[in-house]
């Protein structure tokens, strides 16, 4: 009979998005720069309307390049892509048989336990 144990932190319940300054985001300690082709007509005007302190440097014909200031949400900050944890202990679970049972954390070692002590005596015969 297969068993999976797993110890899960599903994203949805075990994390929240959160702002650079909570996640010590390195762009948003010392800032960052983005280099974009010239004639990139649409990221360039979305990124000037954001509202973010930056530099614009045009040393090559073909480059933009933006450089933001420490301090401030970066890309991830403003995408709700930086996650924090919310410090929920983890979800233990076993599945058998396509069967998935959610277990204590002292169910999960102690029925983990004896199947791997079952599984210690079959393998040593």
């Amino acid at each position: 009979m297969t068993q999976n144990w797993r110890m899960t932190m599903p994203p949805t319940t075990h994390f929240r998005e959160a702002h650079c300054w909570e996640v010590k985001c390195a762009n948003y300690l010392m800032g960052w720069k983005t280099v974009l082709p010239a004639n990139d007509e649409g990221n360039i005007a979305f990124i000037k309307g954001l509202g973010l302190r930056y530099k614009e440097e045009r040393n090559d014909p073909l480059l933009v390049t933006f450089i933001f200031e420490p301090g401030q949400e970066c890309f991830k900050g403003w995408l709700g892509q930086h996650r924090i944890s919310l410090d929920r202990p983890p979800f233990f679970s076993v599945v058998r048989q396509g069967d998935r049972r959610i277990l204590e954390p002292d169910q999960w070692v102690d029925y983990m336990d004896r199947d791997l002590r079952k599984l210690k005596r079959n393998l040593e015969g």
